[in-house]
């Protein structure tokens, strides 16, 4: 016996001392202070998955939120204001076991401070203004020397300026852009087709003059113009994907997504991230692809706590109005939807913890006595949509 509790003790210490040092190994600097309208990167490391995501402030357009690296630039303001951001990240523990972690990042944001306007000022008598006999020589001198000499002053370009009509973009839409040269005589000049960009992905759009086209893939990236050597500001723009009026969340990193029963849910409308853009890949119909999702808020509830889901009265009876507004939609509506519960098995449960939930789920259900809608029970107030609303947009 005492053997035994010696085991149990050593192998959880093994254990605490293992989640320690998966915890100590995910470093991220969680307090930032930063500038209106800075570039601003959120740095993590020591993990083999990450996922940023923004939790409060003023929204920006992260760029590269599946990274160790995530940049944003910074709104403007005319006050302090805090943004904070979620860190969900994937390290390895003991026997190779994937463990999530969450951290937050707090990103305060300072209005900026403008330049004061320093002129040069001549050196002149504070009491009467006068010039001194000897800057009056030196003044004449320079004036028959600016007569002489006609040669006209070479202007300096000091600053390029790029502007987005949109900052947001449905794919193979379109925004103008502007870029305004700056120089050091207080002139400006447009200089958008002159000038040549930069931007890391090149399969994302296409810049043609002054327009910009999106092309098929959704990400955020960060667009700059260069012209004569000198770098403009950098503007974030967010490309996403947008179905019959239905904008899609983007594509979840695979390590982060499946670490977990649940995986990830960014716009938080119950439906997982892949298997939400997944619906509207495979669904065509609109109102096929909004019964499809009505069905698949059900199928994370199922594995959450299978045991609790089986005897759930709350869940059996949204499971009975999905079931009814299927009904409705196949029979008064053509919709084929009579693959959709394959569909949602093979999509939903695509790993083996999600699978066993699902197993215990239904053995957990098995014996139980359950309602079923009937002929007269399929009607349109079934489903959680505007079905005639829907209809119309076919």
């Amino acid at each position: 016996m005492k053997l035994l509790h010696l085991f149990v003790a050593l192998f959880t210490a093994t254990l605490f001392l293992a989640c320690s040092t998966d915890k100590e190994s995910l470093q991220v600097e969680t307090n930032l202070t930063t500038n209106s309208e800075d570039v601003v990167e959120l740095q993590a490391s020591g993990a083999k998955a990450y996922s940023w995501r923004q939790l409060i402030g003023t929204d920006v357009i992260l760029v590269d939120p599946n990274s160790a690296t995530a940049s944003f630039i910074a709104p403007s303001v005319t006050q302090q204001e805090s943004l904070v951001f979620e860190l969900e990240a994937v390290t390895v523990q003991i026997r190779n076991k994937d463990i999530t972690l969450k951290k937050q990042v707090q990103v305060t944001v300072l209005p900026k401070v403008e330049e004061e306007n320093n002129s040069t000022h001549t050196d002149m008598d504070s009491t009467s203004g006068e010039v001194e006999p000897e800057q009056e020589n030196e003044q004449e001198q320079t004036n028959t020397t600016t007569e002489t000499n006609t040669t006209q002053p070479t202007v300096s370009l000091t600053s390029l300026k790029l502007t987005l009509d949109k900052n947001s973009l449905n794919i193979e839409t379109n925004t103008t852009l502007s870029v305004i040269a700056t120089y050091d005589n207080n002139s400006s000049k447009d200089v958008t087709a002159e000038v040549e960009w930069i931007y890391t992905d090149k399969l994302a759009l296409d810049i043609k003059n002054n327009i910009l086209k999106t092309n098929h893939k959704d990400t955020n990236i960060f667009i700059q113009a260069k012209y004569k050597n000198q770098t403009s500001n950098k503007v974030a723009l967010e490309i996403y994907k947008e179905i019959n009026g239905h904008r899609l969340p983007p594509e979840p990193d695979p390590t982060i997504n499946n670490a977990t029963l649940l995986g990830v849910d960014s716009n938080d409308n119950g439906v997982r991230d892949d298997v939400e853009r997944k619906i509207y890949a495979v669904y065509k119909r609109p109102v096929e692809q909004v019964y499809v999702m009505q069905e698949a808020k059900l199928y994370p509830k199922y594995i959450k706590d299978p045991v609790a889901a089986a005897k759930s009265k709350e869940l059996e009876k949204e499971h009975w109005f999905s079931e009814a507004c299927e009904g409705y939609l196949r029979v008064f509506q053509n919709a084929k939807t009579e693959k959709s519960v394959e569909f949602m098995e093979n999509t939903y449960y695509n790993t083996k913890e999600r699978m066993q939930a699902y197993i215990e789920f239904n053995e957990a259900s098995s014996g139980g006595v359950y309602n079923i809608p009937l002929l007269r029970d399929y009607n349109e107030s079934a489903c959680d949509f505007n079905v005639t609303k829907m209809l119309e947009m076919e």
